[in-house]
Parts: C-alpha cells; sequence; structure tokens
C-alpha cells in the first residue's frame, strides 16, 4: 500500500491546489483500471484540519518540492561548466 500511495503523490506534487496561478492543465493516464477521487478544495483543507496525518504528509510534499526547485534554481544560477559540474558533485555527495 505505500508504494501505490508514493505513486499517487508523485502524480499529484505537480498539482496546483493553492496559489494565484494554480490554473494549468494537468494530465493523469493510468495504467490500469482506476477509480478517481475528486475532493473539492474546501473538503481537502477540512480534511487537513481534522487529521494531522494529512496535513503533516501535505506539508512534507510541499517542502519536499520547494527544496527540489531550490536546488534546480541554484545549479542555474551558475554560469561556468565548472561551477555546474562542481554542483552536480555536491548534490551527489561525492568528496572531491
Amino acid at each position: 500500500m505505500e508504494h501505490i500511495d508514493k505513486e499517487i503523490i508523485s502524480l499529484l506534487e505537480g498539482c496546483p491546489l493553492f496559489g494565484h496561478q494554480n490554473n494549468d492543465p494537468v494530465q493523469i493516464t493510468a495504467n490500469e483500471e482506476a477509480a478517481l477521487l475528486s475532493i473539492p478544495k474546501d473538503e481537502f483543507l477540512k480534511m487537513m484540519q481534522a487529521h494531522e496525518g494529512v496535513l503533516t504528509n501535505f506539508i512534507n510534499i510541499l517542502s519536499s518540492r520547494a527544496q527540489f526547485l531550490s536546488g534546480k534554481l541554484r545549479f542555474l544560477s551558475f554560469s561556468t561548466l565548472r561551477e555546474k559540474l562542481l554542483g552536480n558533485l555536491e548534490n551527489s555527495g561525492e568528496k572531491l
């Protein structure tokens, strides 16, 4: 079950629920027969308030996404190939 949950979460990471520019279209295709659960935004907010685990998981997803995007921005700020290579090595955890 945990494996399935992680797959669903990774699919939904790109789905904007909040923010002012959340009208980008999103398309998800199932590889096998699936059921679709649609939760209106206000109901999702109520669920997060009623169930701390849902709120914690959602915040963790948003935080991980923010950290990933921050790393991408940092990498894009490198101006030389040397800086980019060193940044890649640093991200992979290799020692120089």
